[in-house]
């Protein structure tokens, strides 16, 4: 239907139906005599039911008054038997309302689990990119990774006015997703409306080139990174220095190519394996970094190719967004 996200209202309905089911199990624990909705009152009994076992299944059968035999053998035919297997004790019932609880509330948080990946530029080319390369990142149990494309950015974030451009914007979407998100990657190699969007929310915000450069560190000493323009560089150079590691830097090079034209692969990747090799021969790094949300395709060809480590920064950042959602950092 037009104007109706599906997945959204099949999450919350069925989020819904774990409340109720976890509500009625709270309130028969509280109350033996009282059996869960749709099992007693289901059956037609209008008095409170208690639990007979009958043939290794659970019965609920009204409880009419003792001196009413009619009303018993009334009750006994609206029994109704319900098909759960062989149950345990019921003094240990509490125990397993417990146990079902615990679970319940557990299955609802994972459902929650989501982490948004904002692509700052408007080319969705980026963040098909970004998005294939959080494949690896996407684990049985772990949390939803979902890419998007902030509309109002330019098709590549190419100089300072870009940054300050999508600032707005970014801090717009994390208000937005705020209820439903526990963690907002900011997909960008400046690092666009970081700051800003920390304040707005107590959900962890993390900016790919300062993961990326993290990262990095932790692979290697001395860090090299692939820019896409040479305008780039004095940029990626101030945030080195506000981060306190320009010593750990090896060196920043361009590979002269924008955004939009990373999408020709054979010019970016043959333009991204002489960069990696000049900074690695001629500036010693033994790590580098990819300068761009955009070179995401082109890692592990690189990586191959250079001999070294490579991060994919998108892909550094995300990493640590799953570690804090799970440790609550």
């Amino acid at each position: 239907m037009p104007g109706i996200n599906v997945e959204k209202l099949t999450a919350s309905i069925v989020m819904s139906r774990f409340i109720r089911l976890a509500a009625s199990v709270k309130r028969s624990t509280w109350n033996p005599s009282m059996p869960p909705p749709n099992l007693g009152m289901a059956c037609g009994a209008n008095v409170p039911s208690t639990p007979v076992r009958k043939g290794g299944f659970l019965s609920w059968a009204s409880a009419g008054p003792a001196h009413s035999r009619a009303a018993t053998a009334r009750a006994a035919k609206r029994r109704c038997n319900i098909g759960i297997p062989p149950i345990i004790d019921p003094q240990r019932r509490t125990l397993d309302q417990a146990l079902l609880i615990s679970n319940l509330e557990a299955m609802l948080h994972a459902m929650s689990d989501r982490i948004l990946v904002i692509n700052p530029n408007s080319t969705e080319a980026v963040t098909k990119g970004i998005d294939d390369a959080m494949e690896p990142l996407r684990i049985k149990g772990g949390p939803a990774i979902e890419c998007v494309t902030l509309k109002e950015g330019p098709p590549g974030i190419e100089s300072q006015a870009h940054v300050e451009q999508v600032v707005g914007p970014i801090g717009d979407m994390v208000k937005k997703r705020d209820n439903d998100c526990v963690a907002f990657v900011i997909a960008c190699y400046s690092d666009p409306g970081l700051h800003a969007a920390r304040e707005l929310t107590a959900k962890p915000v993390l900016g790919i080139a300062e993961c990326g450069i993290l990262t990095a560190m932790t692979l290697g000493q001395r860090f090299g990174v692939i820019s896409i323009l040479r305008k780039s560089v004095p940029r990626h150079l101030r945030y080195v220095g506000q981060m306190g590691v320009s010593d750990r830097m090896a060196g920043d090079r361009a590979i002269g190519l924008g955004v939009v034209a990373l999408s020709d692969e054979a010019r970016t990747f043959s333009r991204m394996a002489e960069v990696a090799a000049e900074l690695r021969d001629e500036d010693g790094a033994d790590v580098l970094v990819m300068g761009c949300a955009g070179m995401a395709r082109y890692r592990d060809r690189l990586q191959r190719h250079v001999g070294l480590p490579v991060v994919e920064p998108s892909q550094a950042a995300v990493s640590m967004a799953i570690g804090r959602s799970r440790l609550l950092w």
